[in-house]
């Protein structure tokens, strides 16, 4: 085993290596290992590998795939606002309903996940604001209180504007069309601004280890809902609006979504064990 360890990478195996055999010793209970360990082993060495290369990149480029999550969000938004109150065609109502369930309930499983994020370390933060950590978390929290102010501006301004029935008035397709994007930007600006708080916030709390586990899972949970959500909208905004151009990229986007759905999952509680481990060994 000590020799699979090779496919990892030279600093995860100084940091993670003899955690690693002691899990898989324990595991494996005086067995012989088999070729499917082995070739997981390997293959997950070569995926660290390549994460490690990923990490590696410029400051720019990581920043900048990483707001893929959150434009998503603000494009979540922005198609809720533009479909409500639309009636789907009568060939495509039951297509229309199909996707409306599946969208609530995706939101449903999504804003639960938040919620329990957010029980499960509400004791250690308000310790921590009792402690006077409140400074140090001001500005991020200011910040994001701030877009949210906007953006919330912005939304009842789109909410607000004339129906259908104005597209003739001079103006009107151009200011909807500047309060629908600025509304899609400042949802996503918001949601990042929350998300660097967050975790800011995290660094600062004293959490156990069941708790940060807890907290990774949960936060899988609520990307792979925001992930899943997106392209159901995108199908449903094709069938209200009879186009099959958005239905068939939000059928596309949908089966990525569900191929990458598990594999995150997968990830997110491999990480947690991992965790829970490391502090079982005192790290």
């Amino acid at each position: 085993m000590r020799r699979l360890l090779r496919w990892y990478p030279r600093a995860w195996r100084e940091r993670y290596g003899e955690e690693f055999l002691a899990l898989v010793e324990d595991t494996l209970d005086g067995r012989r290992a088999g070729w499917r360990l082995r070739l997981g082993v390997a293959w997950s060495g070569l995926r660290e590998r390549g994460h490690q290369v990923l990490r590696s990149r410029p400051a720019w480029k990581r920043n900048l795939s990483g707001w893929d999550l959150f434009v998503r969000a603000g494009c979540l938004l922005g198609v809720s606002v533009d479909t409500a109150g639309r009636r789907p065609p009568a060939a495509g109502a039951w297509q229309a309903a199909t996707a409306a369930t599946v969208l609530t309930t995706l939101a449903a499983v999504t804003g639960a996940a938040i919620v329990a994020a957010g029980a499960v370390a509400w004791p250690p933060f308000v310790r921590f604001l009792r402690a006077g950590g409140w400074p140090v978390i001001r500005r991020r929290i200011t910040w994001a209180a701030l877009g949210s102010a906007a953006t919330t501006g912005v939304l009842i301004w789109l909410l607000l504007m004339p129906g259908p029935t104005a597209a003739r008035q001079p103006g009107w397709l151009t200011a909807y069309t500047l309060a629908f994007g600025l509304t899609t930007l400042l949802f996503a600006i918001t949601t990042r601004l929350w998300a660097t708080a967050v975790r800011m916030v995290k660094k600062h709390l004293d959490l156990a280890p069941r708790i940060r586990a807890a907290e990774t899972l949960l936060g899988a949970a609520v990307s792979a809902g925001i992930l899943t959500m997106v392209p159901v909208e995108i199908v449903w905004f094709g069938v209200v609006r009879s186009s099959a151009f958005w239905l068939a990229n939000g059928l596309a986007l949908l089966v990525a979504s569900f191929l990458a759905t598990p594999r995150t999952l997968r990830r997110a509680r491999r990480r947690a064990r991992w965790q829970l481990a490391a502090a079982a060994g005192g790290r």
